[in-house]
């Protein structure tokens, strides 16, 4: 038992040693490949509360008719909150309008009462997905308790431009990151078949002297995922450091800014088991069509 697991061991050295060159752009590329998938993932985990305070800071203002009374507000409150992209929803009392603009601008006001006060309720929107802000806007408009004419008020052009931002960037990286993925594979795999075409013969004599398939094909399959397996260690690293010069950065920049500490054991056994997985597979891919061609021999 103890040989064979030798033996495949020594195997798998062996033809590491002999590719080096591949094996080196195997890992590179799975590194690549895994620091933009995962590190685009801990960006978008680390940046969602972030990407929120983004989005709430674009709010629009509903204001309503003239008169409407307190069945009216409450109703209105309530269908607004069942709109689709909708965050948060705040009354705004137009008394209570009339004290905040008064008191900052005490000089247009001097000498006006509450019964001067020229504005209506309204509701302070937040939208919990600036994708929708048009839709949000259209059924607020159609609500027979918001001012026809201005009854929405919001920076419309900048909240659909931070949005397509925000998606733009998010789907680049995926596909950026997919596609090295794909190339790390392609690369993985042809680092295989060369080896199991350079041997060809050996494998033909372990199979003349019994040797199992396991025996003959474990070797490349654990040679897939030793690479695979650094790339993921490469990658984590890789995504560690970067975050420490983000940091140094704000260190020179802003006073005070700081980030989470990146946890680093997770994302190691994460990266590692993904890449471990993605080799072996890209092996087995490999060894399929060589294995079949060479049973004639």
């Amino acid at each position: 038992m103890f040989d064979r697991v030798a033996f495949v061991l020594g195997e798998t050295f062996i033809a590491l040693r002999r590719n080096l060159l591949l094996g080196f752009a195997a890992i590179t590329t799975t590194a690549i490949s895994l620091y933009l998938l995962a590190g685009m993932f801990y960006i978008g985990s680390r940046a969602s509360g972030y990407a929120g305070e983004v989005q709430q800071k674009f709010e629009m203002r509903v204001n309503l008719k003239e008169g409407t009374d307190m069945a009216g507000i409450q109703r209105t409150a309530k269908y607004l909150r069942l709109i689709p992209g909708v965050g948060e929803v705040t009354w705004i009392p137009r008394k209570q309008r009339w004290i905040q603009y008064k008191k900052e601008n005490p000089d247009l006001t001097q000498g006006y009462g509450f019964n001067d006060n020229i504005f209506p309720d309204a509701f302070k929107v937040r939208l919990s997905d600036l994708s929708k802000t048009d839709a949000v806007v259209a059924t607020a408009k159609k609500m027979t308790t918001v001012d026809a004419k201005e009854g929405v008020s919001y920076f419309g052009e900048a909240q659909n431009t931070v949005a397509q931002w925000l998606r733009f960037g998010q789907n680049l990286s995926y596909w950026i990151g997919g596609l090295l993925c794909a190339v790390a594979g392609i690369v993985i795999l042809n680092a295989i078949r060369l080896a199991v075409e350079s041997r060809r013969v050996e494998i033909r004599i372990m199979r003349l002297v019994g040797a199992s398939r396991i025996v003959v094909n474990l070797p490349f399959v654990l040679e897939g995922m030793i690479q695979g397996t650094l790339g993921g260690a490469l990658a984590t690293l890789g995504i560690y450091f970067s975050q420490r010069i983000v940091e140094q950065q704000l260190a020179e920049f802003s006073v005070g800014a700081s980030i989470a500490p990146f946890p680093i054991r997770p994302y190691l056994l994460a990266l590692c088991a993904i890449g471990g997985g993605y080799g072996a597979l890209c092996s087995l891919l490999a060894l399929r069509t060589p294995m079949r061609a060479r049973k004639g021999l």
